[in-house]
């Protein structure tokens, strides 16, 4: 079975969500062993294992990409 996360008003969420689809919560990050654990938690207080973090990657632009200025794609008839 998949590990599930159910937040405060009852929705059951995939573990991957950072907030639940029925309420906007944020939501805890839930452990393998099924201990729920505060958000700010890096390890498990059930098992003691690490605790999956999210984090939002960044992707740098790369070396051929141009800036791109709005008043190119706009155009600049407001002059």
């Amino acid at each position: 079975m998949a590990d599930i996360v159910r937040c405060s008003c009852t929705r059951i969420n995939d573990p991957w969500r950072r907030f639940c689809g029925a309420c906007g919560s944020a939501l805890a990050p839930a452990c393998r062993c099924g201990f729920v654990n505060a958000k700010h938690d890096r390890f498990c207080g059930g098992c003691g294992s690490a605790v999956m973090t999210f984090k939002r990657a960044v992707v740098a632009p790369s070396s051929g990409t141009m800036p791109i200025d709005i008043r190119d794609i706009v155009g600049e008839s407001n002059s």
